[in-house]
């Protein structure tokens, strides 16, 4: 248990890289949801978002393959991507796309990653053996039987 707990502790320095994916994560699950809902353009504030094609439809967060896109953490990505604050972002599916492409492209090349991979390797390659694993010795056995 003490060195799942270490193991554990490795990753806690990664949280921020952690949470970058998963607004990411939710900027997808937004385009797919327009994707759904035939949307051509979507107002992102931190309350709601609103999509808006052949229907306009207006919530706090929307559900689509993989998910749910909440409107707080969709709104906090676009305003790191688009490098500006404002009360409101308007994307369209492509420049939506666009961005998350962008992002994971430096995300993926960025220092944070590549410790986060350099935890991971030595998380993974401890050779403490874990309680399950530790074998004992063999027993002595009789060799006149």
């Amino acid at each position: 248990m003490d060195n799942l707990l270490k193991k554990a502790g490795l990753m806690l320095p990664h949280l921020d890289l952690f949470h970058r994916m998963a607004a990411l994560k939710q900027l997808l699950i937004l385009a797919s949801a327009m994707d759904d809902r035939a949307g051509r353009v979507t107002m992102v504030s931190q309350d709601s978002i609103t999509i808006i094609g052949t229907e306009t439809t207006t919530d706090a967060a929307f559900s689509s393959k993989g998910g749910a896109a909440e409107a707080a953490i969709c709104y906090g990505a676009l305003t790191t991507l688009k490098g500006h604050a404002a009360a409101e972002y308007a994307v369209t599916r492509d420049e939506l796309k666009a961005l998350n492409t962008t992002a994971l492209d430096a995300l993926s090349r960025s220092p944070e990653l590549a410790a986060f991979g350099e935890a991971l390797t030595k998380a993974t390659s401890d050779t403490e053996p874990t309680p399950r694993s530790r074998t004992r010795p063999a027993e002595p056995t009789d060799a006149t039987s």
